[in-house]
């Protein structure tokens, strides 16, 4: 997936990370820890996270203020499911299918080096006339 962005930090705070998912044309945030990763966060976690905080908390300072206090490792999903850049589409599809997930980590020897989703797959398929 190109143009990959990744938090650096597991503390990032949940406005920082809404920043980045206004500002990217994507859906899914690693969080790494040095060269692993650690955690993955989509689009529709964040979107769930602040329907939560908007339900527990009352009034729009208190509001704001917790959300610059929660962070990236509240939301992550942990040990994200990851592919081998050697492993063929076949096998990530068959990994979303049986996990029902939209996104895989490409991990080389310990050290993330993407991410392709649902989406990449179904681009790839279309673009190479498998419909």
């Amino acid at each position: 997936h190109k143009g990959m962005i990744k938090l650096r930090t597991k503390n990032t705070s949940l406005k920082e990370i809404k920043t980045i998912f206004d500002e990217n044309d994507f859906h899914h945030i690693p969080v790494v820890d040095g060269l692993e990763a650690i955690g993955i966060i989509s689009k529709a976690d964040l979107l769930r996270e602040v329907d939560t905080i908007s339900s527990e908390t009352s009034g729009k300072t208190w509001t704001k203020l917790t959300f610059k206090e929660r962070t990236a490792e509240q939301i992550m999903t942990p040990n994200p499911l990851q592919v081998d850049p050697e492993d063929t589409l076949g096998l990530a599809a068959d990994i979303f299918l049986s996990n029902q997930i939209h996104s895989l980590l490409v991990v080389d020897d310990g050290e993330l080096q993407g991410i392709i989703t649902t989406h990449d797959l179904l681009d790839h398929a279309y673009k190479n006339n498998y419909f």
